[in-house]
C-alpha cells in the first residue's frame, strides 16, 4: 500500500506558498486545499472586504473538513495557508493523530522584506488578493518557524531551483 502524506505549507504572505503548492500538486498529482480558494468560493475577503476573525474561523473549519475528507478517501493532500503559528499548525496536524498519515511541514522561507516587495507589486498588478498592511504585519510579527517537535520540517527557499528541490525533498515520498 502506498504511503499517505499531509503536506502543510507555512510562510509569510506573498512568500510563494501557492506557487510551491501548485508545483507539488502538479508534479505528484496530489489533492490541494487552499484557504484563499475557500474564501474565493465563499465570496469573502475579496475586493477589499475585510476578513473578520469569525470568517477566518469558518474558513479554517472548512479547510480542515475538506482535508479530512480527502485523507479519509486515501489521497495525499497539500494544505496551503499561512499556518503562521504552532497552534494553527497543530489543529491541522491533529487530523493525522492515530493514523498512518505522515505529516510534513514545508516552511517557505522568503524574507519579510522580499514578501513586502511582492505585496506592493501585487497592489499594482492585482494578480492575487491583497493583504491589508495590518494583517501582513500580524502574520510576519507573530510567525513561528516550525520545529521538528511539531512534525518533520522541510524548508524551501526560492533561491533553490524548484525542480531540484522537489527531487531532493519529495521524490522519495511520491515517486514509484
Amino acid at each position: 500500500m502506498r504511503k499517505q502524506y499531509l503536506l502543510i505549507l507555512c510562510g509569510h504572505p506573498f512568500s510563494g506558498k501557492t506557487t510551491l503548492a501548485q508545483a507539488i500538486v502538479n508534479q505528484y498529482d496530489l489533492a490541494f486545499v487552499n484557504l484563499d480558494e475557500i474564501n474565493r468560493s465563499r465570496g469573502v475577503g475579496i475586493k477589499g472586504k475585510p476578513m473578520t476573525p469569525r470568517l477566518w474561523k469558518e474558513t479554517y473549519e472548512l479547510g480542515f473538513k475538506e482535508t479530512k475528507k480527502l485523507l479519509q478517501g486515501g489521497k495525499s493532500v497539500v494544505y496551503e495557508g499561512a499556518n503562521f503559528t504552532e497552534l494553527l499548525r497543530s489543529e491541522i496536524l491533529a487530523i493525522t493523530k492515530h493514523t498512518n498519515i505522515i505529516p510534513i511541514i514545508i516552511h517557505v522561507a522568503t524574507t519579510q522584506n522580499e514578501c513586502h516587495k511582492r505585496l506592493l507589486h501585487n497592489r499594482k498588478t492585482n494578480s492575487r488578493y491583497d493583504v491589508k498592511d495590518k494583517d501582513f504585519s500580524l502574520v510576519c510579527n507573530n510567525f513561528q518557524i516550525p520545529t521538528e517537535k511539531e512534525a518533520k520540517v522541510l524548508t524551501y527557499n526560492a533561491d533553490s531551483p524548484l525542480g531540484y528541490w522537489l527531487i531532493e525533498n519529495l521524490d522519495v515520498c511520491f515517486k514509484k
